[in-house]
């Protein structure tokens, strides 16, 4: 009886934690051809679900690829402008939306997220079977699926770039007051980035803001420590959470520039393009 009554207060945690901390979004206005790149629409059956997903090409099929996992309350649209800016510099990139999310079927769930992410990643290498390098980037929340995924990804990517992660579902929840500490406790081990990060993976570029309103800068550090030599972090100062995609300044891209072009500094200053749109 005990046993069952755990495993029920497990469930109830995670079905909580689904229902009132995974915020959909639907799909906006923008596309990548708004800021001058030409793009592609892919939908991916998983499970009887379609999810949507916007890819856009670099110069060649052999150039670098970012395979992007966005975040809460954001869908592919969000990210259009990221998308033309990474063709300038001679990245091709794709977003996906998770199911419910923008014009993706179905709803949202720990298990679906898991789902969609190994489909998305198996579409991404189809996409560029070529590319001389492949690379994954997490943004909040999208941190979460994709390193719940990272072990199972086949081939592996080459780095992964973890943007305004958080250490764990159980930690976020109970510091966020997403859930009360009694029912955070509760929560069985998903979502536990600081100790997915520990565990073997690629090379990992981790990035946090000391002005996230949403996830602490500590967050950050700590898992790019769990991370140990083969994470490098980097502190950026006066970025809000989501600004990776709403100001998408080339300060803050640099760093990610340098890491997917082999790791090594750039040279120079960054040729990324404003903000403003190419036509309305």
């Amino acid at each position: 009886m005990l046993a069952f009554l755990g495993y029920a207060a497990q469930q109830f945690a995670v079905h909580e934690l689904e229902r009132e901390g995974i915020e959909v979004k639907a799909l906006g206005r923008e596309t990548p051809l708004d800021f001058g790149a030409p793009f592609d629409t892919l939908s991916l059956q998983v499970n009887g679900r379609l999810l949507q997903a916007r890819v856009v090409p670099a110069s060649t099929t052999t150039s670098r690829a970012v395979l992007i996992f966005h975040g809460n309350g954001e869908s592919i649209s969000d990210w259009s402008r990221v998308q033309a800016n990474l063709r300038t510099v001679d990245i091709a990139s794709m977003v996906f939306d998770y199911s419910g999310f923008g014009d993706s079927t179905g709803t949202p769930s720990v298990t679906h997220l898991h789902e969609d992410a190994m489909a998305a990643y198996r579409a991404f290498v189809e996409q560029w079977p070529q590319a001389q390098a492949r690379y994954v980037l997490g943004h909040s929340l999208g941190n979460a699926v994709m390193l719940d995924v990272l072990p199972g990804l086949d081939p592996k990517p080459a780095g992964v770039v973890v943007h305004a992660g958080f250490t764990s579902a159980r930690e976020m929840a109970t510091q966020t007051g997403l859930a009360a500490p009694w029912l955070a406790a509760v929560l069985p081990d998903l979502w536990d980035n600081e100790l997915a990060m520990a565990s073997q993976g690629p090379d990992t570029l981790v990035m946090h803001s000391d002005a996230d309103e949403v996830i602490p800068l500590q967050m950050g550090r700590r898992l790019a420590e769990a991370a140990g030599p083969r994470a490098r972090f980097v502190a950026l100062h006066g970025m809000k959470h989501d600004s990776l995609h709403e100001d998408a300044a080339a300060e803050q891209w640099q760093p990610i520039i340098d890491f997917v072009n082999g790791g090594g500094p750039g040279s120079g200053t960054l040729a990324w393009p404003d903000s403003g749109r190419l036509r309305p």
